[in-house]
């Protein structure tokens, strides 16, 4: 019973503190006040989105790892790959079509495309294109060129890309309707670029 009564009487002494407390604390401005909590707010909805987008990239690593293996072993089977080169394929692959799903593109579509990709890259293991120190374009009849912008669309956030320089175009125009020669230097990594 002692020690209940000395519970009681710490509790009442802690509301007689508060209700002390309590008009200092609505006399302080609101932005002091509601600072704390948006913050707060804040970053639990961060702790959620990431949890979220952990979630989201490990069921895309097991659902998209699941499909890559399945189109490796058929391609193994067609083309008997050395395994070094299915095991990179497999990496490779897998990161790729990860990332097409964490954006939210169509799997299939993509997938499509990545199958293609990959056809081609084994058809020309077997029997490589020689180029010339200069060559135009070859459009057909394949069209490398449109594979791989379709190959490097899925990658591009087309609502946050710049294209930077496009005056520079029109001045180009310009000099070479002057009969001037225009000269671009790029270092590309794909038919894409």
């Amino acid at each position: 019973m002692v020690v209940d009564r000395r519970r009681c009487l710490v509790v009442a002494v802690l509301l007689a503190s508060a209700d002390a407390v309590r008009p200092a604390v609505a006399t302080r401005p609101p932005a002091v006040r509601t600072a704390a909590p948006v913050m707060i707010m804040d970053q639990l909805k961060k702790i959620a989105d990431d949890g979220a987008l952990a979630v989201k990239q490990a069921a895309a690593e097991k659902v998209v790892g699941e499909r890559v293996a399945a189109k490796l072993a058929a391609a193994q089977a067609k083309y008997d790959i050395p395994q070094k080169y299915t095991n990179l394929m497999q990496s490779f692959f897998t990161s790729y079509m990860t990332e097409i799903y964490l954006a939210d593109r169509d799997l299939d579509e993509y997938e499509q495309i990545l199958s293609t990709l990959m056809k081609k890259v084994l058809e020309t293991a077997q029997e490589p294109h020689t180029f010339q120190p200069f060559h135009e374009a070859i459009r057909a009849p394949f069209d490398y060129y449109k594979m791989g912008c379709d190959f490097a669309n899925g990658m591009v956030d087309a609502d946050r890309s710049l294209v930077l320089g496009a005056e520079q175009i029109e001045k180009m125009q310009q000099q070479i309707a002057a009969g001037d020669n225009v000269v671009l230097f790029s270092n590309h990594q794909s038919e894409a670029d």
